[in-house]
């Protein structure tokens, strides 16, 4: 076709349309270098014709984004009313992540044509990407009006978050609720689920509310059941949340982060068995998972037992994850566990200063006061109290160590 093309198009060598049909022919071809050669001629023959300009940035983006950033530029600053133009160099400079430069363009095209749910959405999301809340509500409340039927569900998701951040529970609530397709339908209801929860109505309510939803939805149904079961734990009805995970592994047995939530649950219950074989098998589905290694060691130490296999389990977790405090704190209560009450210190002391966590206190506290520096010991236990009111560790150190 392109052969043919060129043969019968020679005579219209000032045509930019024939050097356009040239182009896409030279294109479909595998011929880039004349389909560019082509699609320039053309351009130089209709500088403002739009069509030019965008397959000319398409031909040039896959080697150089930045490339097909600056031929849309020059088009722009040449055309500025053109809107087709602009908005692919809107979504180019989103795809580069230049977000403050492709709200600049996207915020332009929007004073042209303020209702438009083509510009409204990204102008928004844009908008909340720079903390800008303020901008970017009116916007979406106006997609939520004129929008189709995704646009307005995620309106609806956006509107809620803004509402969820300023603790506007009932105004999040009906928000979340207007979710009724895409990819935040699944978090949105879940997040409903918790909002009742948060608001006094019982678990058990809303988990019938996830479970309706997982009938509107199906593909939904493993997430809404991790949902459930996370409600459950956080209800401290931890034997039904580990009974709801297991039901998840059976029809997803490679999920590494449900298995590491069960794996948790049943180190709480006692079952360490059942732990220690959940926690092994994230390990070997994610050989990086620093907090795998950290879970499985802690639960270890914490027990005194394998002292060395659980130091070794803790170090390779270092390793991946150097900076985490909970990690540190790991470190240091297999120190302790192990009689290095110096170098248990040492670690106690560097995590609790990264985050002042109520367990890290705990275990501060002990070192200090296995130390003899008890009134420094107490005065941790003191704050952590203090930031940590009822906290259940907090409370069982200061009982075995100040009755």
């Amino acid at each position: 076709v392109y052969r043919m093309l060129e043969r019968v198009l020679a005579p219209y060598a000032g045509v930019a349309e024939a050097h356009y049909a040239l182009a896409t022919a030279a294109f479909h071809a595998g011929d880039r270098v004349s389909a560019l050669m082509e699609i320039r001629k053309a351009a130089a023959l209709r500088p403002d014709w739009e069509v030019a300009a965008l397959f000319e940035s398409q031909l040039v983006a896959r080697e150089s984004p930045a490339a097909a950033i600056d031929i849309l530029e020059r088009f722009v600053a040449a055309n500025p009313k053109s809107r087709e133009v602009r908005l692919q160099l809107a979504r180019t400079l989103v795809g580069e992540k230049r977000y403050g430069d492709a709200r600049k363009q996207f915020d332009l095209l929007l004073a042209d044509d303020p209702d438009s749910p083509e510009l409204l959405y990204p102008v928004a999301v844009l908008a909340l990407q720079e903390n800008d809340a303020a901008t970017a509500e009116p916007l979406l409340r106006k997609l939520l009006v004129r929008g189709e039927a995704s646009e307005r569900s995620l309106a609806a998701y956006y509107l809620g978050k803004i509402a969820d951040d300023r603790d506007d529970r009932a105004e999040a609530l009906a928000l979340y609720r207007q979710v009724a397709t895409g990819e935040h339908y699944v978090p949105s209801q879940v997040r409903v689920a918790n909002l009742m929860v948060a608001g006094g109505v019982g678990v058990d309510e809303a988990r019938a509310y996830l479970q309706q939803a997982a009938l509107r939805y199906p593909p939904g149904q493993v997430q809404f059941l991790v949902a459930e079961a996370h409600l459950l734990r956080d209800a401290g009805r931890s034997a039904e949340a580990l009974a709801l995970f297991d039901k998840v592994v059976a029809q997803q047995p490679d999920q590494p982060d449900v298995l590491y939530d069960a794996a948790l649950l049943a180190e709480k219950l006692g079952r360490l068995d059942v732990a220690e074989a959940k926690l092994r098998r994230v390990i070997e589905l994610r050989p990086d998972s620093a907090h795998a290694y950290n879970a499985l060691g802690y639960t270890l130490a914490d027990r005194g037992i394998r002292l060395d296999e659980a130091r070794a389990l803790i170090v390779r977790a270092v390793e991946l994850a150097p900076d985490d405090p909970f990690i540190m704190d790991s470190m240091g209560w297999v120190l302790y566990r192990l009689g290095d009450l110096e170098g248990a210190l040492r670690q106690l002391q560097k995590a609790y200063s990264i985050r002042a966590d109520a367990e890290i206190g705990a275990h501060l506290g002990e070192v200090l006061w296995m130390l003899d520096r008890r009134d420094e010991a107490r005065k941790v236990w003191q704050e952590a109290d203090r930031r940590f009111p009822g906290n259940d560790v907090l409370k069982a150190v200061r009982e075995k160590f100040l009755r």
